[in-house]
């Protein structure tokens, strides 16, 4: 729901129960198996994040030309924290989020930040904005989520429809 707030495309998302009665998913794009991320699970982007922090602008240089990263940081940590705060919303307890949706953020946080304090409170700063973007749609959240755990699996179409 979040990446369709955001005007990005889907391919669809999955939902599977495990033995102890929680669930566990996938969103992907239109090309992924995975929502804007790779075809694996996404465990290679703090590595990536790595490599690329020393391409971002430094003190004093024009940051620019890097706009559309510092975006896609914000919008696929905004992303990623949805899946939290949609939980929030629909069950009680807090969530336990996966290994890569706690890495990832972090990870991404850290090319525009430069401190650990900074990564903390812009990762904040999405997760409310996530909490912002979900909260009006509650019902259609509770409905996909109803719906998921019937059909296991949606395409972004019938997401949308």
């Amino acid at each position: 729901m979040a990446a369709r707030l955001l005007s990005k495309p889907l391919g669809g998302a999955t939902i599977n129960p495990d033995p102890t009665g929680q669930y566990g998913g996938l969103v992907w794009g239109p090309r992924h198996s995975v929502a804007f991320g790779s075809d694996d699970d996404g465990d290679d982007v703090p590595e990536l994040c790595d490599n690329l922090q020393d391409l971002m602008p430094q003190e004093g240089e024009d940051r620019s030309d890097a706009a559309d990263v510092y975006l896609r940081v914000l919008d696929r940590c905004i992303e990623l924290a949805a899946a939290s705060v949609a939980e929030r919303l629909l069950l009680p307890g807090e969530p336990v989020p996966s290994v890569s949706d706690v890495e990832q953020p972090v990870a991404l946080a850290s090319l525009v930040c430069k401190s650990a304090e900074a990564v903390e409170r812009f990762l904040a700063f999405c997760e409310q904005q996530a909490h912002d973007l979900l909260r009006p749609h509650g019902p259609i959240i509770m409905a996909l989520s109803i719906v998921l755990k019937i059909r296991r699996t949606l395409t972004g179409a019938e997401i949308d429809t």
